[in-house]
């Protein structure tokens, strides 16, 4: 037989799911990002992780100084 034999039916159905599932995730992305959610690839700005201090209240957190961490080590 000349030519190149066309796949088989097995393969074009893997071929279609696999288009059929990209494009679903494609359209998951976009409904995801049209509601303002935080998609997977989307560059975040650490700011705004932060929560306002004025809306949420002022928390203070003690920290230890390097200081008091390197005496403890040598001793």
């Amino acid at each position: 037989m000349a030519g190149k034999q066309r796949p088989t039916m097995g393969k074009r159905i893997r071929e279609k799911n696999k288009r059929e599932k990209k494009q679903a995730k494609l359209e998951e992305k976009a409904r995801r990002k049209a509601e303002g959610g935080i998609v997977g690839d989307d560059i975040v700005d650490v700011a705004s992780l932060i929560p306002d201090p004025d809306v949420y209240g002022q928390e203070t957190v003690d920290v230890p100084e390097e200081e008091d961490e390197e005496s403890e080590e040598k001793n």
